[in-house]
């Protein structure tokens, strides 16, 4: 019952416990992978990294559900995948996209996602990470203390 007002006060909690961010890349191309992967360890992120959608669909399903998720435009429909879950309703999505697409998929998932072309620097990326988790997190997570506070409470009781 509480569960969409208490998810993001728990991703609140987590992400503000870590170094780093939790990073899940998923693209077919492995060099792609590196190059991204590069980026986010520089940076101090711990990084899971998929080559399939169904591989990255396992890695997003734990719990805690990564920081953020970022794939190609390729795997575009493991985005409502994503969202129908529910360790991940919440969390931010990247999707990288080719320039000639770049406004077809703004308009698609306008408010949705974080949509950035696929040759995006690593000082481009950070940024987009960092903003894209920001603005995941509740702007007021103590409003949410209650019902995090419940689902605690019962969480203890099993």
């Amino acid at each position: 019952m509480y569960s969409e007002r208490v998810v993001p006060v728990l991703a609140y909690e987590f992400n503000k416990s870590q170094n780093g961010y939790q990073v899940l890349i998923i693209a077919p191309d492995q060099d792609y992978i590196n190059k991204l992967k590069g980026f986010c360890t520089g940076e101090g992120h711990e990084v899971f990294e998929a080559r399939t959608m169904e591989k990255g669909i396992s890695i997003a399903g734990r719990i805690p559900a990564p920081d953020v998720i970022i794939f190609p435009e390729e795997y575009e429909s493991l985005f409502e995948d994503l969202r129908s879950r529910f360790n991940t309703k919440y969390t931010p999505v990247i999707m990288l996209v080719d320039e000639k697409n770049l406004l077809r998929t703004r308009d698609a998932y306008a408010g949705r996602a974080f949509i950035e072309l696929k040759d995006v620097s690593g000082e481009r990326l950070i940024r987009v990470l960092d903003e894209a988790v920001s603005e995941a997190n509740p702007a007021d997570p103590l409003a949410l203390k209650e019902s995090a506070t419940r689902a605690a409470d019962a969480l203890a009781m099993i």
